[in-house]
């Protein structure tokens, strides 16, 4: 699994919320490494600065305390893929937390750090994730304690109350709507972990709907999952695909590559330069992958060749050969 990630279906969740929230896709489309195209699967991972910024923008335009913990009660069962179903489907309310900790990857960091403490008296579940920026990490910790206590509430149908919420980050001006939305007066700041707890009886609390022959089969298809994720393409990977698929329609720009990246050209240029590179680079990176690629065919002559990837003839084509050949 790739360091440094993080399931897409959180991702889309966060990214949802802020286009919810009146920001536009070309603005959020700004945010690096989040592709155009954001599909529901439980295997594409993306980077977790991605999730950062996106929570970033989220609360510029959701100001109002509480953001991280209103969306994990406001998403359905499924928002987060089979990691929902994983624990829902267990047998009691403490298994349900085991299961979510030792399957934490399918949707968080590699690098998250989470345990389930049982002391006899309470239920305890730590989490430390691998956001560092105080404002993202705190409302990113805010999503994964609530959407514990919306679990429970959901798999037993019973509207239990956490014994305390602790937060590592400071504390905001005001917190009246956490202790309205975890349903305890008991939430603290500036402790050494993210933690919430529960009574022991409500611990062994049972899952009156879990199927638990479908939550085995689903904790082994998350193992595999863990193993088989992959990582988004990379924003140069999108760019150069854009630039491909203008070339075969034959509308070569950066107008309509910008297009079909919900970016403008001024935008586009800005964060190839970001990249270290270039428009001119860019498309001669496409080009030559695709001369090759085309050339091996003998079907394909070089005037065919030229023409479709949107050189003036096939002099041009020989000449951009010569010169990459020489570069290598």
């Amino acid at each position: 699994m790739a360091e440094a990630t993080v399931g897409a279906h959180l991702v889309r969740l966060v990214l949802d919320a802020a286009l919810s929230c009146g920001l536009s896709r070309p603005e959020l489309a700004l945010v690096h490494g989040l592709p155009g195209d954001l599909p529901g699967d439980d295997l594409l991972r993306l980077p977790t600065d991605t999730l950062a910024r996106l929570w970033e923008r989220l609360l510029e335009a959701d100001t109002r305390p509480g953001t991280g913990a209103r969306l994990a009660q406001a998403a359905p069962l499924g928002a987060l893929g089979v990691w929902d179903y994983v624990i829902v489907n267990s047998r009691t309310v403490a298994e349900a937390f085991r299961n979510g900790v030792e399957h934490r990857k399918v949707i968080s960091d590699p690098g998250t750090r989470a345990e389930v403490i049982e002391d006899g008296r309470t239920l305890t579940l730590r989490w430390q994730g691998a956001i560092h920026q105080t404002a993202a990490a705190a409302a990113n910790h805010e999503f994964v304690l609530s959407r514990h206590l919306w679990y429970v509430r959901t798999a037993t149908g019973r509207t239990v109350t956490p014994v305390r919420v602790e937060f590592a980050n400071p504390a905001p001006r005001r917190h009246h709507d956490l202790v309205a939305l975890f349903g305890t007066d008991r939430v603290d700041f500036g402790a050494r972990d993210n933690e919430i707890s529960f009574r022991a009886e409500d611990a062994e609390r049972p899952l009156p709907g879990a199927d638990l022959r479908l939550g085995g089969i689903l904790r082994r298809n998350a193992e595999l999952m863990a193993a088989a994720a992959r990582p988004a393409p990379g924003w140069l990977d999108q760019v150069r695909s854009a630039i491909a698929d203008a070339m075969a329609e034959g509308e070569l720009s950066q107008h309509v590559v910008g297009r079909r990246l919900m970016v403008s050209p001024r935008t586009l240029q800005r964060r190839l330069e970001e990249e270290g590179t270039g428009w001119r680079e860019e498309v001669d990176a496409v080009r030559r992958e695709l001369a090759e690629l085309l050339l091996r065919d003998e079907r394909h002559t070089m005037r065919s060749v030229a023409a479709r990837l949107a050189y003036a003839d096939a002099r041009a084509l020989r000449k951009a050969m010569r010169r990459w050949n020489a570069v290598a």
